[in-house]
């Protein structure tokens, strides 16, 4: 049996940018986790918290440890998530980590995105 969590979207208000001029402020940039565990979770049949992955939990920690960071390139920022991720994840699992921004590039309509992870 496989399983997965997945968090899709989330909006996270970092300073990124290559240039300084456009880390001085901060932008939106959207972050889909996936987290598969080794092993189907015990919440599956117990229904206890503990034996999974917190989401509301990682977000707030997301949130926290990005939010006040400067990152130059969407890379990084996606090799940090992954390690809190991981760090997070008490539970053996595969990580997968992808970072939307939209850069002010004319004609760019569909941003960038960045994929980091074990799968």
């Amino acid at each position: 049996m496989k399983t997965n969590l997945s968090i899709r979207q989330l909006e996270l208000s970092v300073f990124l940018g290559w240039p300084e001029a456009e880390r001085a402020q901060k932008q939106s940039v959207w972050i889909d986790i996936e987290w598969r565990p080794i092993n189907v979770p015990g919440a599956c049949v117990s229904d206890n918290l503990e034996e999974t992955l917190c989401y509301f939990t990682l977000i707030t920690q997301l949130k926290e440890k990005t939010e006040g960071t400067s990152f130059r390139l969407i890379e990084h920022l996606a090799q940090t998530i992954y390690k809190i991720v991981q760090t997070f994840s008490s539970l053996p699992a595969q990580i997968q980590v992808g970072v939307k921004k939209y850069p002010p590039i004319p004609g760019l309509t569909q941003g960038v995105y960045f994929t980091y992870g074990d799968h």
